[in-house]
């Protein structure tokens, strides 16, 4: 019960440290709005700037996850503050920092609807799709991308899911090409309606997997005169 009654008091005040954000965004108070923040996830996690701006997806997960209750609530609120951030940093024209802020708000998003329990709603889904437009064009994590491949394909958007794919391969993470033939798999388990309905017919997905293993079989002839 008391970690329980901790879970909620953080959500709520993660929810009321938005609020206190927004108001001084209208305010354009943007410099008091980005230490707002800095000050609520230092109180939370005990953590210095340094590591506020340096910490990966995978870190901020984990740390959510030593605390018991819902993923889903802790993961979104959480969001919601990176989300504001990114859109902080963009204002005063620090595009780096936006960038990086929007792909860790995106890669929380998709981590609490892909968690047990979560309610999906369409604010949550727009919320989604804005940071997807606003990050398009920058080089998504290797963790994003993971998550956002199975976002396309949970929804049956696969000639995405596919797009998302390549950007992975791009990354040359060595989970990639086995992440890659793992998706053509499940693909190939579809009826033709299926896949046409989802904006990928069979032979675009024959082709795809063709050219996903001739990369695989040019990158290993790299190694090899390396």
């Amino acid at each position: 019960m008391i970690r329980r009654d901790y879970l909620v008091r953080m959500v709520q005040e993660l929810t009321q440290a938005l609020t206190r954000i927004l108001f001084l965004k209208r305010a354009k108070d943007y410099a008091q709005a980005v230490q707002e923040i800095e000050r609520v996830l230092t109180r939370f996690w005990n953590l210095t700037p340094d590591q506020i701006k340096t910490w990966s997806l995978g870190q901020w997960i984990e740390q959510c996850r030593h605390e018991q209750g819902p993923m889903g609530e802790k993961l979104v609120a959480l969001a919601g503050l990176f989300q504001e951030q990114g859109e902080l940093y963009r204002i005063e024209g620090n595009t780096s920092e936006a960038q990086r802020s929007n792909a860790l708000s995106l890669g929380l998003f998709l981590e609490a609807i892909a968690s047990p329990g979560t309610i999906i709603s369409v604010d949550l889904l727009d919320k989604v799709e804005k940071l997807i437009e606003q990050t398009s064009g920058v080089r998504l994590p290797v963790e994003v991308l993971k998550r956002l491949l199975s976002y396309y394909e949970s929804r049956g958007m696969l000639a995405k899911a596919e797009d998302v794919l390549f950007d992975w391969l791009d990354t040359a993470d060595p989970e990639a090409p086995p992440g890659g033939l793992a998706f053509y798999a499940r693909l190939a388990t579809k009826s033709d309606r299926e896949l046409e309905q989802s904006g990928l017919p069979r032979a675009e997905v024959q082709d795809g997997r063709e050219e996903l293993l001739q990369r695989v079989r040019q990158r290993n002839q790299l190694s090899n005169k390396a």
